[in-house]
């Protein structure tokens, strides 16, 4: 037999003040996303049809047919066909990509960037010897393993060994068990990815890599502050000056 799966139903939204006319569109996109961000709308939840949207904000249905579209092109809104519009369940990583991509773009200074990074690491140290587990060692362990001897193959693969090198930190991010460190840290990974593979072009930085990494583990291992932090700043001074 065929699984008949329950639809469900639209979130209540109570009414909003009437909209002006001149800026419909924009205000309907605000109040929705405000309504995200203070929880009233959560992922997954079902919106109410366009008539009931367009009571709930003052507005003709015209305006909540493009605030939609244009919900649905920013991620934050997903239609599922015959069913219904509904927060989207990635809406979160939507977001993120989004300001990825405008930090990208923007003129920021580099010696911001650099900054930012330096305060993410070693303002993680804390969190890092308190919460990881022997699992994120073991894999932080085994991920330099595979960078160690890729290197020693003589391997010329550089963005594979990038991503072995993300990969580490990523688990460095995630050992805190701090749901929103470890994405914003991932975040930050993300805007430093081209200049981490740049440093894996010079001769002898996947040794230099690898061998501080191994000095981050023996640090975390030992739940020493003062011996992580100065393996971590090694590893960004390393990684500052290959890739200038």
């Amino acid at each position: 037999m065929m699984e008949i799966k329950e639809k469900k139903a639209p979130v209540v939204i109570e009414s909003a003040p009437e909209i002006q006319k001149t800026s419909a569109v924009d205000t309907v996109i605000h109040k929705i996303r405000e309504m995200v961000k203070n929880g009233q709308l959560k992922s997954g939840d079902k919106l109410p049809n366009e008539t009931e949207l367009s009571r709930v904000f003052g507005t003709s249905r015209g305006p909540i047919r493009e605030a939609v579209k244009a919900l649905v092109a920013l991620g934050i809104l997903e239609i599922k066909r015959g069913d219904g519009t509904y927060i989207s369940v990635s809406s979160a990583k939507t977001a993120v990509d989004q300001l990825l991509f405008q930090l990208l773009l923007s003129k920021t200074e580099q010696k911001e960037l650099r900054e930012l990074r330096y305060m993410m690491e070693l303002g993680m140290v804390d969190s890092i010897l308190k919460n990881a587990q022997p699992d994120d060692i073991r894999e932080m362990e085994s991920l330099n393993a595979r960078m160690e001897e890729l290197i020693k193959m003589g391997d010329q693969d550089t963005n594979a060994i990038t991503q072995l090198d993300l990969a580490f930190h990523k688990v460095m991010g995630r050992s805190t068990k701090n749901s929103l460190l470890e994405k914003i840290y991932g975040f930050t990974l993300e805007l430093f990815s081209v200049s981490i593979e740049k440093t894996h072009l010079m001769p002898q930085a996947g040794d230099i890599s690898t061998r501080v990494h191994k000095a981050v583990l023996e640090g975390i291992k030992e739940r020493d502050q003062e011996k992580t932090k100065d393996a971590i700043l090694q590893s960004l001074k390393v990684w500052e000056s290959l890739s200038l």
